[in-house]
């Protein structure tokens, strides 16, 4: 797979994660999950750093890799169906942009 392919990817599997998380950090505050809403916003903010860029910056997909791994860590600490789906989508972004940073 080509690089455009796989930053195209990326950039798609970002955005999917920025509406996730925003979703769950609305949940998460409302069920006092402080810390799970603050990874959330942070892990929104770094894909769409990532969109935004639409330049391959190994420095970027770094930082957006880092956020969805902590997001997704923290949210697999509560068990509730929200929470599951942002870790799944974030530990999915992580992979893309991994991907992106070994190319």
């Amino acid at each position: 797979m080509s690089n455009q392919a796989i930053n195209h990817m990326c950039l798609e599997v970002c955005k999917d994660c920025v509406k996730e998380c925003l979703d769950n950090a609305l949940h998460c505050v409302d069920e006092n999950l402080a810390k799970c809403a603050e990874l959330c916003m942070d892990c929104s903010n770094a894909c769409n750093r990532v969109i935004a860029e639409r330049s391959f910056d190994i420095k970027v997909f770094e930082q957006c890799a880092q956020a969805c791994h902590d997001c997704a860590v923290e949210c697999e600490k509560h068990h509730n169906p929200h929470c599951s789906r942002c870790a799944d989508i974030c530990r999915e972004c992580e992979e893309h942009c991994m991907a992106l940073i070994a190319a």
